[in-house]
C-alpha cells in the first residue's frame, strides 16, 4: 500500500506549492504601490531631507519581493499565469499605473518588482511587455449588459 502513495507525492507537492504561490501573489496584489508623487512640494521636501549634513539615509527596497520555491521546477510559468493571484496582481498594477516585473528565476523562485516611477506600460512579465496595453483596462468590467 505504501508504494501506491509514493507515486502521488510529486502531484501533491505541486498542488501544495501552487497553493502557496497563489496565496503569496494575492498578498502582493494587495500592496501594489501608488505611483511616485513628483509634485513640486514633495520633491522639495525630499531634497531637503537628502541634503542634511551628517544624516545617513538607508534606502530600503520595499518594492522587490521574492518567493523561493520549496522544490525547483515544480511550478511552471503557465501555472502561474492562470492563477487568480497573478491576475489580481496584474489588475492592481494596471489600476495604479505602476510598472510590475515578474520573473521565474531559474525555476527556483518567483520575483516581483514594482517601479512606482514608471507607468504600467513598461511592465515586463515573464518576458512579455505590456507596451500596447492601456492601464486600468485589464480586468475592467464591461459596460455592456447581456
Amino acid at each position: 500500500m505504501a508504494k501506491d502513495f509514493k507515486d502521488l507525492s510529486l502531484p501533491i507537492n505541486k498542488v501544495i506549492e501552487l497553493g502557496q504561490v497563489d496565496r503569496w501573489l494575492r498578498g502582493i496584489a494587495e500592496i501594489v504601490p501608488h505611483p511616485t508623487d513628483h509634485s513640486e512640494d514633495v520633491m522639495q521636501e525630499r531634497e531637503l531631507h537628502a541634503s542634511v549634513p551628517g544624516l545617513t539615509v538607508a534606502v530600503l527596497d520595499s518594492n522587490a519581493h521574492i518567493l523561493p520555491f520549496a522544490e525547483q521546477n515544480l511550478v511552471e510559468q503557465s501555472d502561474i499565469t492562470r492563477m487568480k493571484g497573478f491576475q489580481n496582481l496584474i489588475q492592481s498594477a494596471s489600476r495604479n499605473n505602476v510598472r510590475v516585473d515578474v520573473e521565474n528565476v531559474g525555476g527556483a523562485a518567483l520575483e516581483v518588482n514594482f517601479e512606482p516611477d514608471e507607468p504600467f506600460s513598461r511592465s515586463l512579465v515573464f518576458g512579455a511587455t505590456y507596451a500596447n496595453v492601456i492601464p486600468a483596462v485589464i480586468g475592467a468590467k464591461s459596460s455592456l449588459r447581456k
